[in-house]
């Protein structure tokens, strides 16, 4: 017994010896090159991150790039389009005809497309109308507006809100606002006294909040010459020009123009659907069955990225020119 145990293995004099001493210069060393492999791995990574974000923002910035070419592109084959028809056909404009489908064949190029829809702005009301330059209303198309909104379930003494906004006296009317109302609020400004701009400045007028708005925008412009193509405007437009044109008149006379254009406005007499010569006499000054206002709006993606661009034509003969443009 006493021999085997003299041969015990006898521990190290000092435990410590078997780890580096880090007050040594050997460990010392190695907490430096630890430490510089920490730094240049971090360095590293940062500098594959912001690499990688540098690629995702060119890539974007080219196809943001490309996009907008395409979107350009559909723009330029609307207003060829346009042009074109105003030369073929200079006195009609209508649903039938080509510019009026382009949204159905987009335009492909570079990897991606490009949608383009034109909208006849003489199809629908202008606000404007109801305010001659004089600064005299124009009742026909005070009561266009007036049944405009009651179809659409719109309080129809708002039209009075919009002819004093365009008016240019300051004595508001019934259920109109003017200077004093419109600088009493937060922030204030005035009522315009002159023509709308844009479609967008409805939203300033008394009592028109975001969901009248939204409800009225779709059949409203400010661009038009006032008078309405038949052969263009929607069922409600149609409806609004006199009481005496029923919900089955309008639909008629929609069902007509899409099997033939209406080439005069007392084509809607000749063709039996408006019999009152009294009705007729009343919407007639109204309409007209061609157009030198159209709204062209072209919508491009390429590789995730969406360009919007909605631009004005006036077009005159063969001849278009942008009256406002809108990336949106």
């Amino acid at each position: 017994m006493n021999a085997m145990n003299s041969t015990k293995i006898k521990p190290y004099r000092n435990e410590q010896a078997r780890a580096i001493d880090i007050h040594s210069d050997k460990g010392i060393a190695l907490l430096i090159t630890l430490l510089l492999l920490a730094l240049l791995t971090a360095v590293g990574m940062e500098f594959f991150y912001g690499a990688s974000i540098d690629l995702s923002l060119a890539k974007n910035y080219r196809d943001k790039v490309k996009a907008s070419y395409l979107a350009r592109g559909g723009l330029n084959v609307a207003i060829d389009t346009l042009n074109e028809d105003g030369r073929v056909s200079p006195k009609l404009d209508a649903l039938n005809e080509t510019w009026a489908h382009l949204d159905q064949a987009p335009l492909r190029g570079s990897g991606g497309k490009s949608t383009v829809k034109v909208i006849d702005l003489s199809g629908l009301f202008n606000p404007n109308s109801m305010v001659n330059q004089n600064n005299l209303d124009k009742p026909l198309a005070i009561a266009v507006g007036r049944r405009l909104l009651r179809l659409l379930h719109l309080d129809d003494n708002i039209v009075e809100a919009m002819a004093d906004w365009i008016d240019t006296d300051n004595v508001s009317r019934s259920f109109g606002r003017e200077n004093p109302f419109y600088l009493s609020l937060t922030p204030p400004y005035r009522a315009k006294n002159g023509y709308f701009d844009t479609k967008e400045e409805l939203r300033k007028v008394y009592r028109i909040d975001n969901e009248t708005y939204v409800a009225l925008a779709p059949f409203v412009t400010v661009h038009s010459g006032g008078k309405i193509n038949i052969n263009t405007a929607p069922k409600e437009i149609i409806e609004s020009l006199s009481e005496g044109v029923s919900p089955w008149i309008a639909e008629n006379i929609i069902d007509y123009r899409q099997r033939s254009p209406f080439t005069t406005v007392n084509e809607l007499k000749e063709a039996g659907l408006i019999t009152s010569d009294f009705l007729m006499k009343e919407i007639a000054p109204l309409l007209t069955v061609s157009s030198s206002y159209f709204q062209v709006e072209s919508v491009a993606e390429l590789g995730g990225v969406v360009v919007r661009y909605r631009v004005v034509l006036h077009r005159e003969g063969s001849s278009s020119q942008i009256i406002s443009f809108q990336e949106y």
